[in-house]
């Protein structure tokens, strides 16, 4: 088989999720004069791997609608932490963590507003999945280098024992409430709302 034959037999292959985000981000960094609007909508669908960013006109805030099936890599991230529960929530806050963290890096140049970011959980039914909000926040811009520095804190200890890694991520996400609203946490069963910050 020729090597056209052989590219166009792979070109009738479906580009997987990973794929176009990567493409959504190539884009936008070959693409300098890109308006801000539309590349920071690129690049947070790119990180997120969802088609659910919606970035305001008005003030740039973008909105980000994620699921953890959108997130990359979901590893375990420890086989020893105390239950399932506990280590699917840790999860999925910190791969969400880490690109948002890649996502604030890659729009220091641009005009933006707040990043607003919902979680959402599946609740499988009979013969349908529904999802709904479990965990969302709100980053201004005018606190990206704080989180960022406080994100390098809890991934420096991804690796390390359980109980290490534990002990960064529960310290840094109670320093990152001070950085952003926590508008929703709904991992534990339980719903509230912040107060202004």
């Amino acid at each position: 088989m020729g090597i056209a034959q052989m590219t166009s037999l792979i070109g009738c292959n479906h580009p997987t999720e990973r794929e176009l985000a990567a493409e959504k981000i190539q884009q936008v960094r070959e693409n300098p004069t890109m308006p801000d609007n539309e590349a920071v909508k690129l690049l947070a669908e790119g990180y997120f791997q969802t088609d659910s960013v919606v970035v305001s006109p008005d003030d740039q805030t973008v909105q980000i609608v994620a699921r953890p099936a959108d997130l990359s890599s979901m590893v375990d991230i420890g086989q020893d932490l105390e239950d399932a529960n506990k280590r699917a929530q840790r999860a999925v806050i910190f791969f969400a963590l880490q690109n948002l963290n890649k996502l604030t890096r890659a729009v220091k140049d641009r005009e933006v507003g707040d990043i607003q970011l919902t979680l959402e959980e599946a609740a499988i039914y009979q013969d349908r999945t529904d999802w709904f909000p479990t965990y969302r926040l709100s980053l201004p811009p005018e606190k990206f280098d704080e989180f960022e520095a406080l994100f390098e804190q809890i991934e420096s200890a991804f690796g390390e024992s359980d109980k290490d890694f534990n002990r960064a991520f529960d310290a840094g996400l109670i320093k990152l409430e001070r950085v952003w609203d926590v508008e929703l946490d709904a991992f534990d069963q339980t719903q509230y709302e912040r107060g202004e910050r």
